[in-house]
């Protein structure tokens, strides 16, 4: 396996190396770069091809199709971002400021797609310490800064890279936002695997329930001193009032074990409207098991949890269940579990870091999670890149806001991450299993966690005004 350091390494060179493309004055030079920037982008995106094809029943052409229009509408972004800086000759600063504004409309413009930001991708080198700061779209104008000015090759160039990798340096072994609080909780992450073409079979719905029963009884016995166990998202598929009474009865003796409290994905209707949910739920000896607490997923997935207008006759195509969801409201308060309070993410929420920094400085919330969980299902697009690159997301949000991470999904990557964004444990995708493990809560705020994203787009737009000025100036004198 390649380590991640080269990973990140690799892709600063190809960010350089596309820089200098875009400086150079020569067509061909600049019909490669593109070329290069939408091969990229198909790559890290053609698992939409399987859940389109395999998982959707979208006919091949039609799946190879809209995996392509997805990759060029990425792609376009930087596409664009390159075009500015040839047109207006931009310097180091403002190819960072242009591509940061860019990759940030890209993440919200129509719901958003964060998908192969710069920032995640740089998660393992240098300048991810600068997340605490100005967050992920902060490591993408550090990176993107950096990449200019090794591709402009100047000695002041390399100076001034030299410089950036010191500050960093000093940054991470310096700088601390958080501290520990409360006593450390033991968790248990339950992963199925349940292949997702059985996933929504009403004919094999028992047979699941049966194997996360399984997994948490054998996780208890393994280790009794278990506080919470989760489960992944829609682990049920039905809602509560239609789970096997056995299946809940089995549940109620193992959680009244050590008063354990168990969390799962699972769809509840509320007024009538489907929503996609977690719920808390704890033995008690007069209600049986007492659901005590939940979150609704507030960024729906388009076309997999709701329909864009005008698209019905796309997803008509298709064979996804659940595919009509109504939001929850934003933000929610944390689940107190023992002495923590888990901050509940569903599936793609925690590529939007500027949503969960929101969570820090609600009034409303007297108390702030002082640790986050994701919980996910990407069976839909098999055992792809989209894995790795999404537990990079979860990376990220915990250095963004110095929380810890716990990752329950259905295939992988199942992991518990700390406030700086390492990989305490995880397990191996595609496997079922379950991870044991002790996650140390933290409390107090980042930067990041008060600003979100403005202090790096008021910065790229203030070099960008500063720019377009000063060049203004020079042209009439």
């Amino acid at each position: 396996m390649i380590p991640n350091w080269i990973l990140s390494l690799s892709h600063l060179i190809f960010l350089s190396l596309i820089i200098y493309l875009w400086k150079s004055n020569s067509k061909p030079k600049d019909r490669i770069a593109s070329l290069l920037i939408f091969t990229g982008c198909l790559w890290g995106l053609h698992w939409i091809f399987i859940s389109l094809n395999e998982y959707g029943g979208l006919n091949f052409l039609l799946a190879s199709f809209a995996t392509v229009l997805l990759a060029t509408y990425v792609a376009s972004y930087y596409l664009i971002a390159g075009v500015i800086v040839k047109k207006l000759g931009l310097g180091p600063l403002s190819i960072a400021s242009i591509v940061c504004l860019m990759e940030w409309i890209k993440s919200n413009l129509l719901t958003g797609f964060p998908w192969l930001n710069i920032g995640v991708l740089q998660i393992d080198s240098i300048f991810s310490v600068f997340a605490p700061i100005f967050g992920s779209f902060g490591v993408s104008f550090a990176t993107v800064y950096f990449a200019a000015l090794i591709s402009h090759s100047t000695k002041y160039a390399l100076i001034v890279a030299t410089s950036i990798c010191f500050i960093a340096l000093m940054l991470n072994n310096f700088v601390h936002f958080t501290e520990p609080s409360g006593e450390k909780l033991n968790v248990v992450l339950i992963q199925g695997a349940i292949p997702q073409k059985l996933k929504f079979d009403p004919v094999h719905k028992q047979n699941t329930e049966n194997k996360h029963l399984e997994l948490i009884t054998a996780a208890i016995k393994v280790n009794p001193e278990t506080k919470l166990i989760v489960l992944p998202e829609t682990a049920f598929t039905s809602t509560f009032n239609n789970i096997e009474p056995l299946i809940l009865l089995k549940l109620r003796e193992q959680l009244s074990q050590n008063d354990i409290v168990l969390m799962t994905g699972i769809p509840q209707k509320i007024d009538g409207n489907w929503r996609n949910s977690l719920i808390a739920m704890k033995s008690d000896n007069l209600l049986g098991l007492e659901v005590f607490d939940s979150y609704d997923k507030h960024h729906l997935v388009p076309f997999g949890e709701f329909i864009p207008w005008g698209f019905k006759w796309f997803v008509n195509m298709m064979q996804i269940p659940l595919g009509e969801f109504e939001e929850g409201k934003f933000p929610q308060a944390p689940i107190k579990v023992q002495d923590q309070y888990i901050g509940v993410n569903i599936c793609f929420e925690d590529l939007f870091g500027d949503e969960i920094s929101k969570i820090f400085f609600q009034k409303s919330h007297a108390e702030k999670p002082s640790i986050l969980l994701n919980i996910s299902n990407l069976a839909w697009f098999g055992n792809t890149n989209a894995l790795d690159y999404h537990l990079k997301a979860s990376r990220m949000r915990s250095m963004e806001t110095g929380r810890p991470m716990l990752r329950a999904t259905n295939t992988g990557i199942t992991a518990a991450i700390d406030h700086k964004g390492i990989v305490i444990k995880k397990l191996p995708s595609a496997d079922e299993g379950f991870l044991i493990t002790k996650i140390q809560g933290t409390n107090g705020q980042t930067l990041y966690n008060f600003f979100g994203d403005y202090l790096i787009l008021v910065f790229s737009l203030i070099i960008l005004i500063l720019n377009f000025f000063l060049k203004k100036k020079i042209s009439e004198s």
